[in-house]
């Protein structure tokens, strides 16, 4: 198709050729698709004629084309016009409405000078922008709010508007277009990645294929920026403003660059980019990432587009970037407005993201990535949520998953008993019983036991209560099952002692149960439970019950409180002895004891004061008495009437079986008593003697007062442990005794 003749060059248009392109323009405006090309082929026939001499040119031939005028304004999709196309149109319309009132209609007109001054108005608004033709100004970080807000995933495009022409009519022209992409996890029966797009001219395009390259990009893009490859099967939903028929592969470097910031979102990379919005992006790609140039005629028209917008930066194949350059130069030569855009050539996809000027960088804070995996991993959880209500629904109905109760706690005067995970089992109301748990020495094991005693696999428990009995209420040993939720038995310690001299303590109430302990120690096959339960004045007992039934098997006295006991093979013959610390009465020293556990009678070493009758003595088969060490540093050391002195805890070592943890009164004027520790071995003889910081502190006290007569240095510690008494059956002895079993 000829171009129009340029009717300003002659003083009188020839009215044969103005009638030959009318004829023409009409043919064209029948086979046009775009309203802005007929709109600019419309102007190429209007304005020569409102500047020609004659007025009858104008009356002759504006109605039949105002119609098409009209149409090509209101029902064209004018984002991203150039501004340039905008003002002619709008001159147009207003010399037409000036010169030739009686044409034109006066509601249509309106609306077409309308619609053009809106569009020029939201444009300039987009940029952020006053001024015509400012747009190709750089903006920095600061104008972005006033941009419009796209989608993230989106990107601006140049692309060549092709059109089903006649040779005889101008060539294509580039035009700016948005491009969005979703992307979304693939089908897994799909087995390859999918590309949607609305607009499809290459039928193989259209079925899916030659798409390879883009998703191969892709995926060196992501291994590139975070050193980690992905193998998800992706489905890409592409959405491009309204836009003709699409040829070439100028659409790929976009695609590849939108796709790969989708998936660092998707794996949830500690920074997130976005493409800055006065970017736009043009060429092939190949599968490793490299930028394949296009064709260049059409990338003459891009960059002419570009050009004139308010595209900053324009991303080309590096093979074309000179080309572009040259072509930039030429616009910028004889237009201003086309000197704001910049050029560049980019080798590789991933060369975007480390250009600060063509993203946007911003560190995404842990919640957010935390938040964005879980919905990403959204099934699986979901899945395990509602697995995890149905087994909180059962364990509702069912009770503990696991019944066995293996641990204890007090709360208020409740014993909750629990399993290994923590569920509470039973709360097992003890009265006041509670108040034993709370004295100064012991953990709760002592007063709470856990062992399988019927061996049906479920441990019972052996615990401290109170219960009323003829209105008094006292302490009880019971044996609960869990299982069954039935009290298997109950024990209450009771002795009635007759001493010689101390006929006062008589009465067999034995209130102060100190410790319990559970186990096969007698080596018969059968467990027992072992007990010490203390006198409100000086007594203990220790008691062997069956753990079967809680019948009493035996019962061993000692004089005075025993604050310590457990098992441990002291002797190492293979069988494991009762260890029992405390105080002696008779000889007021703390003192410790080894008892065989198949033999749990008689009474401790007592002196004619502290007489007992129908006891024997002498079934210990170790009894040891621990001096007091403050005489030994303190001038004039008075010891008062009271017992002063207790072992009161037992432990022991990788190097050393037995610690003997002792508790000692200070002399007068010291508010705080001193603690130290006794080391022995296998022969329970003295090895080592160390203090806590009560003790340092009352000798610190001490000798402010001027009271020290020694320093507790490796002679009095020799001396010290020389002097511990050994029981022989018969009398006191300094040398470590082991007594033979009666």
């Amino acid at each position: 198709m000829s171009q129009s003749v340029g009717y300003t060059s002659f003083a009188m248009p020839d009215p044969i050729a103005i009638e030959r392109d009318f004829q023409e323009l009409k043919q064209d405006l029948r086979l046009l698709g775009s309203g802005r090309m007929r709109m600019l082929r419309l102007l190429d026939f209007i304005e020569p004629l409102l500047i020609a001499p004659s007025r009858l040119f104008p009356v002759a031939y504006l109605p039949e084309l105002l119609p098409f005028w009209y149409s090509a304004i209101l029902q064209s999709d004018l984002t991203a016009t150039h501004f340039t196309l905008l003002d002619r149109a709008e001159t147009v319309c207003t010399r037409i409405s000036d010169l030739y009132p009686e044409i034109c209609r006066e509601g249509d007109m309106r609306k077409a000078q309308e619609r053009l001054a809106f569009s020029k108005a939201r444009g300039q608004q987009q940029m952020g922008l006053r001024e015509r033709h400012s747009w190709t100004l750089p903006l920095d970080r600061s104008d972005l709010n006033l941009l419009p807000s796209f989608h993230p995933d989106g990107v601006w495009i140049p692309l060549v508007e092709q059109e089903l022409l006649l040779d005889r009519l101008r060539p294509s022209f580039a035009i700016l277009r948005r491009l969005q992409v979703e992307v979304y996890p693939a089908d897994k029966a799909a087995g390859r990645d999918e590309l949607h797009l609305e607009q499809f001219t290459d039928p193989r395009e259209a079925a899916g294929q030659g798409n390879e390259p883009i998703f191969a990009a892709t995926r060196h893009i992501v291994q590139v920026l975070i050193q980690r490859s992905t193998k998800d099967r992706v489905r890409v939903h592409c959405r491009l403003d309204r836009s003709l028929r699409l040829t070439g592969e100028s659409l790929q470097a976009a695609l590849a660059v939108l796709i790969s910031g989708s998936l660092l979102r998707w794996h949830q990379h500690r920074q997130e980019f976005q493409l800055h919005p006065l970017v736009a992006i043009t060429g092939g790609v190949a599968a490793d990432g490299t930028l394949m140039p296009v064709d260049e005629q059409g990338l003459r028209l891009k960059v002419e587009a570009c050009a004139f917008s308010w595209i900053r930066y324009l991303v080309v194949p590096q093979s074309q970037a000179d080309l572009c350059r040259q072509e930039l130069q030429r616009h910028s030569a004889s237009h201003e407005d086309a000197a704001g855009l910049e050029v560049i050539g980019i080798g590789k996809l991933e060369e975007i993201y480390h250009d600060r000027r063509l993203v946007l960088i911003r560190n995404v804070p842990a919640a957010v990535r935390l938040g964005r995996k879980a919905w990403k991993r959204r099934r699986s959880i979901t899945a395990a949520l509602l697995l995890f209500l149905l087994l909180a629904v059962l364990k509702s109905l069912w009770g503990p998953i696991d019944p066995n109760p293996v641990m204890a706690e007090y709360r208020g005067k409740f014993l909750l008993v629990e399993n290994r995970f923590g569920e509470v089992l039973d709360r097992i109301d003890l009265g006041n019983a509670v108040s034993f748990a709370h004295i100064p020495f012991g953990p709760l094991q002592r007063f709470v036991n856990f062992y399988d005693i019927d061996e049906d696999g479920w441990n019972e428990v052996i615990y401290l209560a109170e219960l009323r009995e003829e209105k008094q209420s006292y302490p009880w040993i019971l044996c609960k099952s869990i299982r069954t939720g039935t009290i298997l038995w109950h024990f209450r310690p009771y002795k009635d002692l007759s001493f010689v001299v101390n006929t006062d303590i008589n009465t067999g109430k034995f209130e102060g149960v100190l410790h319990i302990i559970t186990g096969d120690y007698d080596r018969d096959g059968r467990p027992e439970v072992y007990l010490s339960a203390a006198h409100a004045y000086f007594p203990c007992l220790i008691f062997k019950l069956d753990a079967r039934n809680g019948q009493e098997l035996d019962h061993y006295l000692h004089i005075g409180a025993l604050a310590g006991m457990y098992f441990t093979d002291i002797n190492q013959d293979g069988a494991m002895e009762l260890i029992a610390s405390g105080q002696n009465n008779a000889y007021r020293q703390a003192c410790l004891l080894v008892l065989d556990p198949r033999q749990v009678q008689g009474h401790s070493p007592l002196t004619p004061e502290y007489a007992v009758r129908h006891y024997q003595g002498n079934k210990e088969l170790a009894y040891l008495l621990l001096p007091k060490l403050f005489p030994k540093l303190v001038k004039n050391y008075e010891s008062p009437f009271f017992a002063t002195q207790y072992c009161l805890e037992l432990s022991g070592t990788e190097d050393f079986p037995l610690v003997a943890g002792i508790e000692e009164e200070v002399p007068d004027r010291v508010p705080f008593g001193g603690h130290f520790f006794i080391y022995l071995n296998h022969q329970l003889a003295g090895q080592r003697l160390g203090t806590a910081n009560s003790f340092d502190a009352a000798m610190a006290k001490l000798a402010k007062d001027g009271r020290i007569a020694r320093k507790l240095d490796q002679e009095v510690i020799r001396e010290y442990l020389q002097s511990i008494l050994y029981w022989n059956g018969t009398d006191w002895q300094n040398q470590p005794t082991f007594l033979p079993p009666r």
